[in-house]
């Protein structure tokens, strides 16, 4: 079967149509909806994301890779990469190669862009194909804590920082259609905020220079509740905090992080990186 493939042409028209894509695939149409993907396609403030999508001969989308914009830190010096967060097929296109073909078609536009490098998040049912058929190396598995109380936070050196320091960019994450961010304390180095999911408060952390006008987000506090950690990084501590790691075999779909450098072939380990939910809106 013969399938043409198109680079993104992100209107309205396009959008909708991986939208039901999506939503097909994943079966949840409450999260891919339109006016997410429009939210995370087109508003990103560091650009529009890069991708390709494969058509059938009526002109329906059959398959869908996708890539945003983000920017780290590699020793302190700032890098601007891809985050690979959206591949979809439909049943009736598998075997015919479309999932590699794309995800390399997105790569070298990104690398044309000059990008530095691809980071994506894969479960355990995705990871085998991005190590062996895309040429990614694996980082580290996320970790997953429960606490009854926030961590701490530190503004230790990492090697490989996704911290996000570009205030646009935060309040860009943080209007997420999908997600209900709120403030819950200040804290001596930094300010936090919780992704509000029922009875759970997923955390990320922010230096202070990065608060956000509350405009943005509703300034409330909250009586101690259960907190969920996700990521990895050696500026959390648990010191003096009641807390449980996740095991494994408990968690809906483990995770891990993993990498494809474009420009040189660097390689990192668990205790060079900084990375958490907000980094890829987990959940």
């Amino acid at each position: 079967m013969n399938f043409d493939t198109k680079e993104f042409v992100l209107d309205e028209k396009t959008l909708e149509k991986q939208a039901n894509l999506l939503s097909k695939v994943f079966k949840d149409k409450k999260k891919f909806n339109k006016l997410y993907l429009y939210w995370l396609y087109k508003k990103n403030p560091l650009g529009e994301a890069i991708g390709f999508d494969a058509y059938d001969s009526n002109g329906n989308i059959v398959a869908h890779y996708a890539a945003i914009p983000i920017e780290f830190e590699i020793n302190k010096e700032k890098k601007k990469g891809v985050l690979a967060l959206n591949t979809a097929t439909l049943k009736k296109a598998e075997g015919n190669g479309l999932f590699k073909k794309l995800a390399n078609l997105t790569y070298k536009k990104a690398a044309d862009l000059g990008y530095d490098g691809v980071f994506l998040v894969a479960n355990n049912n995705s990871e085998r194909a991005f190590l062996k058929y895309l040429g990614f190396e694996k980082i580290c598995n996320l970790e997953a804590r429960i606490s009854f109380f926030p961590p701490n936070y530190n503004n230790s050196f990492q090697k490989l920082d996704f911290t996000i320091k570009n205030k646009d960019f935060l309040k860009w994450r943080m209007s997420n259609p999908n997600k209900n961010y709120k403030e819950i304390y200040d804290s001596k180095n930094s300010f936090t905020f919780v992704n509000v999911m029922n009875f759970i408060r997923s955390i990320i952390f922010f230096e202070k220079s990065t608060k956000l006008n509350e405009t943005f987000l509703n300034k409330k506090s909250y009586l101690p509740r259960i907190y969920l950690w996700i990521g990895i990084s050696k500026k959390i501590s648990y010191k003096n905090v009641i807390s449980f790691n996740i095991p494994v075999f408990l968690r809906p779909s483990p995770l891990s992080l993993c990498f494809k450098d474009l420009k040189h072939s660097r390689k990192f380990s668990k205790k060079d990186v900084h990375f958490e939910s907000v980094n890829f809106d987990a959940y």
